[in-house]
């Protein structure tokens, strides 16, 4: 199954004490302010979710949030950063459209850019090393500026400046690859690039999103479900929860990996026997409110989950559920074994007969006790 972990970072230079923005996951990059080298391999692997986060178990779970540190820093290293994360889909910076999962997973089977409907390009970079090293599900990174951005054999002369070499006169041709100090081909002296070229050959931009892509089993879920509900330390990541379940109602686009979590999560038997660990019952709760929120507008795909797969639906949501306009709802609904007695009688006599039949094949009072 797809998933998507998003990633917006900003790291503060060492070097500079100015923030530079990531465009990938690199073991180092070349500030765009200063253009010294920025150490990131510990950044990374070590830095970015702290000693006590699990990154894979965070990154394989649908949550969304920011996390900030300051200071820190040792040589040429990063201390401080910001980072700004989901688990949305990816999608398109130029029009705000969502990637669909058949077009990603063709611009990874045949290693080329991503092209949205708007024609806007992402470059697409298949898993190395670096990428593996980060999470080891990882199979590719849609925006990172190390990706395949254009056709093999494109020369790209737009963003190149030339200038003179100070010491022999001799023409230097400048890119946005260059480093800050540039040999002549000439004369071999050094030239150290003024701020007024350096800064045109990186201009200032906004921080741009890059979308890991993880192929994930169903045990990777579960397993990162598990693991924020039984340890005590990561209940202040509650909130990450709270704001994935708000972001995923205001455009739900549901993929397999999101359904499967959201039915390991409704029907999740965790018991806090310390105390102080995540709930299962308040992110269920938060979820069934915004559910509850013009649920006739959400996807009857997603009604049809709630309704037949959830152990846990409070009697408000069962009675809209039971009063939906689509049949296939309560159906999904009348299936389920886990509802109240009073919605089972009230779908028995509802006017779509596979409903009313499927109801009546329920099992209440004693009975349901005996047969289960």
């Amino acid at each position: 199954m797809l998933k998507s972990a998003n990633f917006k970072i900003q790291v503060n230079c060492p070097n500079c004490n100015v923030y530079h923005s990531l465009s990938g996951v690199h073991n180092e990059e070349t500030c765009q302010n200063c253009g010294s080298e920025i150490r990131l391999r510990n950044f990374f692997n070590r830095t970015l979710f702290g000693p006590l986060l699990d990154r894979e178990k965070y990154m394989n779970g649908f949550l969304s949030g920011t996390i900030e540190q300051i200071g820190g820093s040792g040589v040429n290293e990063v201390g401080s950063y910001k980072m700004s994360y989901s688990s949305l889909p990816p999608y398109c910076e130029e029009c705000s459209s969502h990637l669909e999962e058949k077009d990603i997973q063709n611009a990874i089977d045949n290693n080329i850019p991503f092209v949205c409907k708007c024609g806007h390009s992402m470059p697409m970079r298949i898993a190395d090393g670096e990428v593996k090293d980060f999470h080891s599900k990882a199979i590719a990174v849609i925006n990172d500026s190390m990706g395949v951005e254009k056709a093999k054999g494109a020369d790209d002369k737009s963003n190149t400046v030339v200038i003179k070499c100070m010491t022999c006169g001799a023409g230097l041709e400048l890119t946005s690859n260059t480093k800050r100090t540039i040999i002549c081909q000439y004369c071999d002296n050094e030239n150290y690039l003024p701020d007024t070229i350096w800064h045109k050959l990186h201009p200032h931009k906004d921080t741009e999103p890059f979308f890991i892509i993880l192929d994930l089993e169903e045990k990777d879920l579960q397993d990162s479900l598990s693991y924020f509900l039984n340890v005590t330390a990561l209940k202040i990541y509650e909130k990450h929860f709270h704001n994935f379940t708000g972001e995923m109602f205001r455009n739900i686009r549901l993929s397999d990996a999101l359904k499967y979590w959201l039915i390991i999560l409704m029907n999740d038997k965790t018991e806090d026997k310390v105390g102080v660990n995540m709930k299962p019952d308040n992110l269920r709760k938060y979820f069934y409110q915004q559910f509850a929120l013009g649920i006739e507008n959400h996807p009857v795909e997603l009604r049809q989950i709630v309704a037949e797969c959830s152990n846990s639906i409070p009697l408000d949501v069962q009675t809209k559920l039971a009063e939906d306009k689509n049949d296939d709802v309560r159906l999904a609904l009348a299936k389920n074994k886990n509802i109240d007695v009073k919605i089972i009688k009230q779908l028995r006599n509802d006017s779509n007969t596979l409903v009313s039949q499927a109801a009546k094949e329920q099992k209440v009072g004693f009975l349901k006790g005996l047969f289960g």
